[in-house]
């Protein structure tokens, strides 16, 4: 007779999957994983995942044909960003007590068989380690930009009820006593007051992406970054904003206290996707996924009978909290002529002291509808495409400055027109830094002829005829700044005039506040 748990009548396939002789006639080590859904049996270069007989408020695994079929759409939804991982699936079978690869059995478990990867190589361990470089992280975000513009519409399937419904469903398993009251009335705030918002991306910016986008779930392979293991057991969870989808690697790195990273993460996002409009859903994102992951940690640490205030659950909720914080905007504006470092400058800004960097190089290029690695016709360099591009860009910056997020403007700025538009902007700013660009011309020159890959079309022609009929401002309040430093000189240099507070607030830096919070109530 059958045992009448689900759990109980899984047990024998785990038994199967935990030894070596399972595998092959010699002997091999066999590694166990477990997440609060999973089972992950490692064995040589192959990982065999095997979904837990449970029923959770969020899924359930309960049933032996559902999980079967939840696990050959894992292998099709997967296969979309990550196809050298994902291999087959291949069936248990249990007979007269005995489990064995294949199908002539009473009882059936269907496992997933995927290529093993490094534990080392998950971008939550590269991350902690300091080895994810610029150019790493430039193509993963590239290939997070790429999936995203081709995933499937899913139009009104992320509408605000059903986002508020996911949200609530997370606060409902998270201990009451760990948030904050002036947090729930944040959230229900904006909740309230990005509905519109929400409402107005459904046809565009809502697909079935990944749906579970954090570092944990990316990984380093024969050097390629690889997302793996999205949300397969319910479209809810993944048919979502693409922007709620890459809120959650931008969170965990915050949490982490990789803010430099976190900058870079999103400004090389936008400038892909141009997705400035959904910027102002980042601050909810950014909070729901730290909601989510603290509604997983939770039922992870009820499941093992542990206290639910550890260190790590505080983190999270601290971060929840901090991205719901009102911010003082500040404006920094960066001007001069091609070559004079106004971009690595920008980049350095953004990254050290967190801000949205929008460059007029890739606003250009975007309403060329041109790809950003793809030299522009000369005619888009004529005064009117330039009062255009400009527009745009001094118009993306007052929407996000009006919703408390911090900018640096970079670009040539090399007329009193130009610059007035920075002083037009300056009443929707806490404060406003301008800075003026230069080096010897020689040295402008030498940049320019290097460029590869790079939004700029500037060529040594156009730096000749910037110096002959553009020049640096005259008025005051412009600094300016000797670009031949290198980057920690001009650390040392922006520290004198800095900007505002990061946003949002380290999570470990918080950590004792939530403390108190927790106490307090």
């Amino acid at each position: 007779m059958l045992p009448d748990t689900p759990e109980l009548r899984q047990r024998p396939f785990i038994e199967f999957l935990l030894s070596w002789r399972s595998y092959g006639d010699s002997p091999v080590d066999v590694d166990h994983l477990e997440t609060h859904i999973s089972h992950i049996f490692l064995v040589g270069e192959f990982a065999y995942k095997l979904k837990k007989a449970v029923k959770l408020s969020f899924l359930d695994f309960s049933d032996d044909h559902k999980r079967s079929d939840f696990v050959e759409r894992e292998l099709v939804l997967n296969r979309r960003y990550a196809a050298p991982l994902y291999l087959e699936t291949r069936e248990l079978s249990l007979k007269d007590g005995n489990v064995a690869w294949g199908t002539n059995g009473e009882q059936s478990e269907r496992v997933l068989k995927m290529r093993r990867f490094k534990q080392q190589d998950l971008f939550s361990n590269l991350v902690s380690q300091n080895r994810v470089s610029p150019e790493l992280l430039q193509r993963l975000v590239s290939k997070i930009v790429r999936f995203h513009i081709e995933a499937e519409p899913r139009p009104n399937s992320f509408v605000p009820e059903f986002f508020e419904k996911l949200v609530n469903d997370c606060l409902a398993l998270i201990p009451k006593e760990l948030l904050s009251r002036e947090f729930n009335a944040a959230l229900t705030h904006t909740l309230h007051k990005l509905r519109k918002e929400i409402t107005r991306r459904q046809p565009s910016h809502v697909r079935l992406v990944h749906g579970d986008l954090h570092l944990g779930n990316i990984c380093l392979y024969q050097n390629e970054p690889f997302p793996f293991d999205g949300i397969e057991f319910d479209e809810k969870y993944a048919a979502i904003d693409t922007m709620a989808d890459f809120a959650f690697l931008l969170m965990d790195l915050w949490r982490l206290n990789q803010s430099h990273l976190a900058w870079s993460a999103l400004n090389i996002y936008l400038e892909q996707s141009f997705d400035y409009e959904g910027v102002v859903l980042l601050p909810l994102f950014l909070s729901y996924r730290a909601l989510v992951r603290s509604k997983v940690l939770s039922i992870a640490l009820k499941q093992h009978d542990h206290p639910q205030n550890t260190p790590e659950l505080l983190e999270y909720i601290s971060l929840a909290q901090s991205a719901l914080t009102p911010n003082f905007p500040a404006l920094t504006v960066i001007g001069g002529l091609s070559g004079s470092g106004k971009t690595f400058l920008g980049r350095l800004l953004s990254e050290q002291f967190g801000a949205l960097h929008l460059r007029s190089d890739v606003f250009r290029k975007h309403l060329a509808k041109t790809p950003l690695d793809q030299e522009l016709p000369i005619e888009w360099y004529s005064h009117e495409h330039s009062e255009e591009t400009y527009r745009e860009l001094y118009s993306t910056a007052k929407n996000l400055l009006l919703q408390g997020l911090p900018v640096v403007i970079d670009a040539v700025h090399g007329t009193t027109q130009d610059r007035a538009l920075c002083e037009d902007l300056a009443s929707h700013c806490h404060s406003v830094t301008k800075l003026w660009c230069s080096v010897p011309d020689h040295i402008a020159c030498a940049r320019i002829a290097q460029r590869t890959k790079d939004a700029s079309d500037a060529t040594l022609e156009v730096f000749q005829s910037q110096k002959a009929s553009l020049s640096p401002p005259d008025t005051p309040g412009w600094r300016f700044i000797k670009m031949d430093q290198n980057a920690e000189a001009l650390v040392k240099i922006l520290k004198e005039f800095t900007l505002q507070a990061p946003w949002p607030r380290e999570a470990r830096r918080e950590k004792k506040s939530s403390s108190r919070i927790r106490e307090k109530e």
